[in-house]
C-alpha cells in the first residue's frame, strides 16, 4: 500500500496526486475532498498528518509532497512515517528549499529545510537517505560530490527517496 499524505483536497490547496494505481493508493489530507474527486472518496482518508491513524509497518511507500515545512513538529512526523513503513520501504519528500522564494511567500509555513537539516533529521529517525541529482556519473567522484553539494544548496526544491533499512 502507498500512502500519499497532504495530497490536497482541490479546496484550499489542488489536489495533486503522485500515485495513481487507484486500489494501491490511500490519500490523505485534512480536508475532505473537493466534490468534483468523486471517483477518489473510497481510498480517501480525512486526516491530521501530525496524528496519523494507521497501524506500524502498513505502507511499502509514503508520498509527502509540499507538506513538512506547514507542520508543528516535522521531527515526530518523521518518526512516524519511519514506524508506518515495512522494512525497505520508501519516504519520498518534496519540500522548498530555503534558497526558493515560496519557502517566504507562504505565511502556512513554520519550518526552513535545507538539504542539511532534511538529511539530519532523516538520519535521526533511522532512515539511509538519497537525494536526487540530475548530474552526470562519468565525472570523477570528487566533482561530483562538490558539483552535488552546490545544486542541493541552489535548487528550488529538494527531492528526497529514504528508505528504511
Amino acid at each position: 500500500m502507498i500512502l500519499d499524505c497532504g495530497c490536497g483536497s482541490g479546496r484550499s490547496y489542488k489536489f495533486n496526486p503522485k500515485e495513481f494505481d487507484f486500489f494501491e493508493v490511500v490519500y490523505l489530507d485534512i480536508e475532505r475532498p473537493h466534490p468534483s474527486l468523486i471517483e477518489y472518496h473510497l481510498n480517501w482518508i480525512v486526516a491530521d498528518a501530525e496524528f496519523l491513524p494507521f497501524r506500524e509497518r502498513s505502507f511499502t511507500k509514503i508520498i509527502v509532497s509540499h507538506l513538512i515545512e506547514h507542520l508543528y513538529d516535522p521531527e515526530r512526523f518523521i518518526f512516524t512515517c519511519y514506524n508506518l513503513l515495512k522494512n525497505r520501504g520508501e519516504l519520498h519528500i518534496i519540500t522548498p528549499n530555503f534558497m526558493s522564494k515560496n519557502v517566504y511567500l507562504d505565511l502556512d509555513h513554520r519550518h526552513v529545510f535545507n538539504f542539511i537539516k532534511l538529511y539530519r533529521l532523516l538520519k535521526r529517525a533511522g532512515f539511509k537517505v538519497h537525494f536526487g541529482s540530475p548530474l552526470g556519473s562519468r565525472m570523477p567522484k570528487f566533482i561530483l560530490r562538490l558539483f552535488k553539494v552546490l545544486y542541493l544548496f541552489i535548487c528550488e526544491e529538494l527531492y528526497v527517496v529514504v528508505e528504511r533499512i
